[in-house]
């Protein structure tokens, strides 16, 4: 609970300590990792031949299983290492001319182990790592690829050389619930891009035959320079024999489909009578493109409408945006709503329209003829002094004005002003990337969806948008609830086919814009976004053969949400940092009625 300050009729700040910085676990020459221990010449010797042995066993294996299926021998290998001293993706790809597929760390028992799926091209690149082993093991001085002193620590570290194991292609979903009591299920199944198209082609047809084989199909395939994805539909005994092939990655359970996602085409059962709100329940400004008073999820928690000059004349909602940001503030998580069958609104709304129905995009503008500072100044001034506002949420960004450093804008110096002078909380989302790059060069999704999250935090065109970088506004990103594509077996809505979602479940969505914020000085930044929300998710899909594009709007990936009545349904699902906001926004309001009782005043903004 907040105390007084002495003498001062001000409440004290709850004090936020800065956690330091965590590095990552790939640096270079990073003594804080624990050294191994010198071997002695007997152990060295031993050491050096069960790892040159693990070589030549883990080609025979790979060999073995492939020339059984009729196909080429691999050239993967996974090299585990008990520390990580040296810069090892550059040993690989500059000393060995091998390329690192994917890393690991994980724990074997109080041992941490750093796993690094390896890929040696040619017989010259694994000569060269044997080479390697054997001038360790009779500790010789000459130079082969490796410095004497590189070499020492490279296998000091370096525990086995082996194959793909069966368990290391088993999924989380998999591993944690096994597999389905049922004759036949769906997993998803990742494999390795052979590089060549025809290849490709030919790597499908083998899995096709050997799907009818064992009385299963290949039902779905999403296929890129680099990804070749499938979904397998057949019974446990093709999924283990998928998890004994070495050109398998990844076999893994589809995502489940949220209860609430499948009653999205079901009956809503909506409360009967509408709950009527009480005069000091909690209150926000939603400054948007109007709402649908009469929704009824939305009756009698609108208080007031006001259309600030749109140039529409009417304060109704005529996009279906507003309405969908309302109903989230109104309610809160509607996932939880959906699911649980209880719709008990809690914060009242009022509505400013600022936005306007754009026929052509469909999507929602500032009127051409009004400044966006003027407009929301307008709207803010009138809420605060007709109804006591204090709280407003903003799902509004411009997204062609991308922070790249430097002045900040006019917009978000606007909020600033209207922040401090007004004593008020604006929750403002981050804004959204239209078009972020699909990665390339990956080969599972799980590395696509890793790409994806570095993109986000490297990439200087996924910086937030004006007025996002305001200093006194919360600033709200988005992370996805969803990365599930349908239902395969039950009836209950749409599928979405040759596609994967773009960022797993609670992960920051491939659209979220981050910052950091503005850079005041040389090394003084704000972060932003403070806060994250559930906001949807996008899929990568492919279609005919086609390149990859991203679907922007598929229901399941979406944020649960009101919509504007269609076929005589009330509830969608929307992808965008303007769904995760309201989540803010209510939560906000709520603080604040909480604050007010404890405190015994109104609690300012801070």
């Amino acid at each position: 609970m907040p105390t007084l300050k002495p003498g001062s009729g001000q409440y004290l700040h709850i004090e936020f300590v800065r956690d330091v910085r965590r590095q990552p676990d790939r640096r270079r020459a990073n003594h804080k990792f624990p050294r191994p221990k010198p071997p002695t010449p007997e152990d060295l010797h031993q050491h050096a031949q069960d790892v040159s042995q693990g070589i030549t066993e883990a080609v025979q294996q790979i060999s073995q299983v492939r020339q059984g299926c009729g196909i080429e021998p691999s050239k993967l290998f996974v090299l585990e290492f008990n520390s990580v001293n040296l810069d090892l993706r550059e040993i690989f790809e500059q000393r060995f001319k091998a390329w690192v597929v994917s890393e690991y760390k994980d724990k074997v028992g109080n041992q941490e182990r750093y796993r690094f799926l390896v890929q040696f091209p040619t017989e010259t690149s694994r000569q060269h790592l044997r080479e390697e082993i054997r001038l360790y093991r009779t500790e010789a001085n000459n130079i082969e690829v490796l410095p004497l002193k590189k070499r020492q620590e490279f296998c000091d570290a370096l525990q086995a050389v082996r194959s793909v194991s069966r368990d290391e292609r088993i999924g989380v979903r998999l591993r944690e619930e096994g597999f389905p009591d049922v004759e036949s299920f769906y997993v998803d199944v990742d494999l390795w891009h052979p590089g060549d198209p025809s290849d490709a082609r030919q790597v499908l047809n083998d899995i096709r035959s050997m799907c009818a084989k064992y009385g299963g199909a290949l039902t779905e395939e999403v296929r890129t320079s680099s990804l070749l994805l499938i979904k397998v539909y057949g019974s446990r005994q093709l999924a283990e024999v998928l998890l004994e092939l070495d050109w398998v990655a990844r076999v893994d359970l589809p995502p489940k489909l949220s209860q609430a996602y499948s009653q999205i085409f079901g009956e809503i059962t909506l409360p009967d009578p509408v709950p009527i709100p009480l005069d000091d329940d909690p209150l926000v400004c939603v400054v948007d493109s109007g709402v649908i008073s009469g929704h009824p999820l939305l009756a009698n928690w609108v208080i007031e409408e006001r259309d600030f000059d749109t140039g529409e004349n009417t304060t109704t909602d005529l996009n279906g945006h507003g309405t969908s940001v309302a109903g989230l503030v109104v309610h809160g998580d509607i996932t939880k709503c959906i699911e649980s069958h209880q719709w008990q609104p809690r914060v009242r709304i009022c509505s400013a329209k600022v936005l306007c129905h754009n026929r052509i995009s469909k999507e929602v503008d500032i009127p051409a003829n009004r400044r966006a500072e003027l407009i929301i100044e307008d709207a803010i001034r009138y809420f605060v002094h007709e109804r006591q506002c204090s709280i407003f949420n903003l799902s509004i960004a411009s997204r062609d004005e991308v922070y790249h450093r430097g002045g900040q804008f006019q917009w978000a110096e606007k909020l600033d002003e209207l922040a401090r002078e007004l004593d008020i909380v604006i929750v403002q989302a981050t804004g959204n990337r239209p078009d972020p790059p699909i990665p390339e060069a990956v080969y599972t999704r799980e590395e696509a969806q890793k790409a994806i999250r570095e993109n986000l935090l490297n990439d200087e065109n996924q910086r937030i948008c004006n007025p996002s970088t305001a200093a006194l506004v919360l600033t709200v990103g988005a992370i996805a609830r969803s990365d599930a594509l349908g239902h395969h077996q039950q009836n209950t809505g749409p599928r979405l086919k040759d596609a994967f979602a773009g960022v797993p479940a609670n992960a920051p969505a491939p659209f979220t814009r981050t910052g950091p914020g503005l850079v005041y000085g040389v090394t003084n930044f704000a972060v932003k976004p403070e806060i994250v929300a559930y906001g949807g998710n996008w899929a990568i899909q492919t279609m005919a053969g086609g390149s990859p594009r991203w679907n922007r709007s598929f229901i399941f990936l979406g944020e649960p949400t009101l919509q504007r009545e269609s076929n005589g349904r009330f509830i969608t699902a929307r992808n965008g940092t303007s769904f995760a906001c309201p989540h803010v926004a209510h939560a906000a309001a709520i603080a604040a009625v909480s604050l007010k009782a404890t405190l015994g005043q109104r609690p300012s903004a801070n």
